[in-house]
């Protein structure tokens, strides 16, 4: 089983195209002293707040999360929710599905698939980050699996990437 551990603080996600893309666009004056830097989606939750009025802000992308806990503070008359983190602020909620649970069901009806063909009992998994999230989806998918056959194994590859089709062929 993956050891799991919080907050989900992704602090190698800085190496990936995008995490740092606008540092250098001038510091915001309430950035926190580990902010990465923000996404060009700051500037569209700024238009969209100053200039078209829009009162309800959904990000659905681990990625945004600071952008959102800035703008949120921001804009403390608009609502936030943001899907998958863990900041938050009296007008930014967080929600996330329980993933964990259809994983948990994959692996069982793999167990019974794997047993039902007599296939070998190794199921390769790739994996982006060692993250909170993605330690729960591989060990709610081995719980599953240990339902039908303990003896299947997982062999795990960590991609250190969200999007690499290189690192993807190469595992």
């Amino acid at each position: 089983y993956v050891l799991e551990w919080g907050p989900n603080v992704c602090d190698f996600c800085h190496e990936e195209p995008g995490w740092n893309h606008s540092k250098n666009m001038g510091m915001w004056n309430d950035e926190p002293d580990d902010f990465f830097g923000m996404h060009s989606s700051a500037m569209v939750i700024k238009k969209w707040v100053e200039e078209e009025d829009v009162k309800i802000i959904v990000a659905a992308s681990f990625y945004y999360q600071w952008d959102v806990y800035h703008m949120a503070n921001r804009y403390p008359h608009v609502a936030f929710v943001h899907v998958g983190g863990w900041l938050t602020r009296p007008n930014l909620a967080q929600i996330f599905p329980k993933v964990y649970q259809a994983r948990y069901l994959s692996g069982i009806a793999m167990g019974w698939y794997i047993k039902k063909h007599n296939l070998p009992k190794q199921i390769g998994y790739l994996s982006s980050f060692p993250l909170g999230e993605t330690a729960r989806a591989i060990n709610a998918l081995k719980l599953g699996l240990d339902m039908v056959d303990p003896d299947i194994d997982i062999y795990l590859t960590w991609m250190q990437s969200w999007h690499d089709d290189r690192k993807e062929e190469l595992a």
